[in-house]
């Protein structure tokens, strides 16, 4: 039985490491062709994931170095949902953009992957297609106190509305322009207000008992 389990163990990390890999060929390949049809071309939109995105909003519109840079510069990362990821593209401006990506096995032989690109946000986590939905993230807090507050505004000075505790899990919207973060407590749930960044822990980085609890939670809500 154990034999067993890490054999489905290893198949999984590899799995999710060759995901992870093939989403930056994935992306990478899209963003080269998109940006040379942008410029020989004039192409103003693209339709990915079946959503329709200006490419002024994809940042087609910065310089060929800064735009290639921000592609050598990019992080994946997972963030509690299966076989999701979230890629992060950065420029040089301190600006990101946020892209969903899911991948699944395609093929009897199951060596090879389907991808797509879920949904793009903007650098504040808002997406580019639906406006006023938010990209939301698992977590966990990082704080020796044992707890950490909500506050209702994006500063230490103002109304804490709820504290989090060291085993509740809740969901943050990551953002590149601003320290604090919106956080919600559940999956599908209403910002209940704004946390320092450094204070929560993403689910990455969180131990198993949480990352279980974080998985559970947003899987439920997803299926």
């Amino acid at each position: 039985m154990k034999r067993l389990l890490l054999f489905w163990g290893f198949q999984w990390i590899c799995f999710f490491c060759h995901a992870q890999a093939d989403y930056i060929g994935y992306v990478n390949s899209i963003y080269c062709k998109m940006y040379k049809q942008h410029k020989e071309k004039g192409i103003k939109t693209i339709s990915v994931g079946g959503n329709i995105y200006a490419l002024k909003d994809l940042c087609f519109d910065k310089s060929k170095d800064d735009f290639f840079s921000m592609i050598k510069s990019k992080e994946t990362y997972s963030f509690g949902y299966n076989l999701s990821s979230i890629l992060e593209l950065k420029f040089n401006d301190g600006s990101s953009l946020y892209y969903e990506l899911w991948s699944d096995y395609a093929g009897e032989n199951e060596n090879t992957y389907d991808y797509e690109i879920v949904q793009i946000y903007d650098t504040e986590g808002e997406s580019l297609a639906a406006k006023g939905d938010y990209l939301k993230c698992g977590a966990g807090i990082n704080d020796s106190d044992g707890y950490v507050n909500v506050r209702s505004k994006k500063s230490a000075k103002s109304k804490v509305v709820t504290q989090i505790t060291k085993d509740q899990i809740f969901l943050y919207t990551p953002s590149s322009k601003s320290n604090w973060w919106k956080v919600y407590l559940k999956d599908g749930g209403k910002c209940v207000g704004y946390v320092y960044k450094d204070k929560i822990l993403p689910y990455r980085k969180c131990s198993t008992k949480i990352k279980e609890k974080i998985e559970h939670e947003m899987n439920c809500e997803a299926y």
